[in-house]
């Protein structure tokens, strides 16, 4: 599970909070409480996406009244943060080891989901994002695709890991940043 750090917002203040010592808001809630609800809410939207990330998905967009277009197959998505009424979600294309374009950050702030193999999400700019899971059935094209990334992302393993730390460390730390992939050090900037 991930927490954004030193982003706006609840979890920044919360951060200051621990970091003076001060173990209780001004409403007398506890610090680490708050903590906790927020670490519990992000971990169970998370989970919304588990199906979506083991099973290859789709994503489409669409703008006013536009109709949607289709963005591309998802490698993962991953929920960095969530807060009141609205979260925030990481979600890489696939190829996305080829560069940032094909990596984006929405806030969610609407979401609904009637089947567990479609999800619709609204973002802070009224942006409709539809993600489906793939199915041999329907989208035989896009499932051998699928198959054939996780193949191409399993021959490069450690390339990935270099990838999605650097892309994760940039995500949630801004600016530098050391972390370690398999022991080694990694300046993430």
């Amino acid at each position: 599970m991930v927490v954004v750090k030193n982003a706006e917002g609840r979890d920044e203040f919360l951060g200051v909070c621990r970091k003076h010592g001060i173990s209780k808001l001004p409403d007398g809630r506890k610090v680490e409480r708050e903590e906790q609800v927020m670490r519990a809410e992000t971990e169970r939207l998370q989970a919304l996406f588990t199906v979506f990330n083991e099973g290859g998905s789709f994503m489409t967009m669409a703008e006013g009244d536009e109709e949607p277009i289709m963005l591309d197959l998802v490698d993962s998505y991953l929920v960095t943060r969530a807060a009141g009424d609205s979260f925030w979600l990481f979600h890489k294309m696939i190829g996305y080891n080829n560069g940032w374009q094909h990596a984006h950050t929405i806030k969610v702030v609407s979401w609904s989901q009637d089947d567990v193999w479609f999800l619709d999400l609204v973002d802070d700019r009224g942006r409709r994002f539809h993600i489906e899971l793939i199915m041999p059935e329907t989208e035989p094209d896009l499932v051998e695709t699928w198959r054939r990334w996780q193949a191409y992302r399993a021959r490069h393993r450690e390339g990935f890991a270099q990838v999605d730390l650097t892309s994760t460390c940039a995500l949630l730390w801004g600016g530098r940043h050391e972390a370690a992939v398999d022991g080694e050090r990694l300046n993430c900037f």
